[in-house]
């Protein structure tokens, strides 16, 4: 049994499932059947009973699956005793965010590395996803964090696997409605699309582009490069904002109620943030200690 085996057995035990564990592992279920089928012929043992509901693993199976999270852990272990023998954090990491989990999420960790570990320095930039993702292949910077709507995620993973580029999801969360506190809308008992229909619609020009807009909302106003732009336009005007939740986080117009989330409506829209990084390039300890930091933070949040 190797490494890769041993990852299968581990995550469609979790999943109790083949199909999730290949989309969490981002490989293909053939990949990960045909490596246990191999698996179950060499030792001889049925791991996993097969059903129309899913996965689970026979009584042997668990003992097999025992090891293999044993062999894991181990080399995490062991992985982590490297990385501890040489654990120089002096280095300057190049990171380029989209501007939003820049704003919300990435300044705090940022300050607390400042104020914390200043031996690590943090070259700091926002951009877009396509320069953002042509930076890391170019070799132009270290950690790259992009968003996109959970729908193109396929479409994203299958381009920076091209690229040799990994991609691991940090956050998800919904698109909403916004409004000013002031909005007509919000003294109205029931809200129908009617009503919408009679203010205009401002957004991104990256959400604008790719969403699928399942209420078929036909009253968009005007795209926009940047968020910040969009809080103060609605603020002073009877505008309605479509925008991610992240948002919300560390926003001064949220937190003082001068803008709203419009909760009578649900656009079933998700976006999600994500870190990039080459695989071409070992990762550096300061590295590991960022990304660590952006998922403990990402972890925690609570959006009601």
């Amino acid at each position: 049994m190797n490494l890769e085996q041993s990852t299968y057995l581990v995550e469609v035990d979790k999943y109790k499932s083949i199909t999730k564990a290949a989309n969490n592992l981002f490989v293909s279920q053939s990949t990960i059947s045909m490596s246990i089928a191999h698996l179950e012929k060499e030792l001889n043992i049925i791991i996993f009973k097969r059903s129309k509901t899913g996965v689970t693993a026979t009584a042997n199976g668990k003992k097999i699956i025992t090891y293999a999270q044993n062999i894991l852990n181990e080399l995490k272990n062991m992985n982590e005793y490297a990385i501890n023998c040489s654990n120089n954090l002096a280095s300057t990491i190049k990171i380029t965010s989209a501007p939003t989990f820049c704003n919300s999420i990435l300044i705090d960790i940022v300050t607390e590395l400042l104020t914390t570990t200043p031996e690590i320095h943090i070259d700091l930039k926002e951009n877009n996803n396509e320069h953002i993702i042509q930076n890391i292949y170019n070799g132009e910077i270290d950690i790259g964090i992009i968003g996109h709507l959970c729908d193109s995620k396929d479409r994203i993973l299958n381009n920076l696997d091209k690229k040799s580029i990994s991609y691991e999801e940090f956050y998800c969360g919904n698109v909403n409605l916004y409004l000013n506190k002031n909005h007509p809308l919000l003294y109205k008992n029931s809200i129908t699309l009617q009503d919408l229909s009679n203010y205009p619609l401002v957004s991104h020009q990256y959400l604008l582009k790719h969403w699928t807009n399942p209420l078929q909302l036909k009253n968009l106003a005007s795209e926009f490069y940047n968020y910040e732009s969009i809080k103060i336009i609605i603020q002073n005007s009877n505008l309605i904002a479509i925008m991610p939740d992240i948002i919300e986080i560390n926003d001064y117009s949220i937190n003082a109620g001068l803008i709203v989330r419009l909760s009578e409506v649900e656009l079933n829209t998700k976006v999600c943030y994500g870190c990039i990084r080459s695989l071409k390039n070992d990762i550096l300890p300061a590295e590991k200690k960022i990304i660590d930091l952006l998922k403990s933070k990402c972890d925690q949040i609570y959006i009601p």
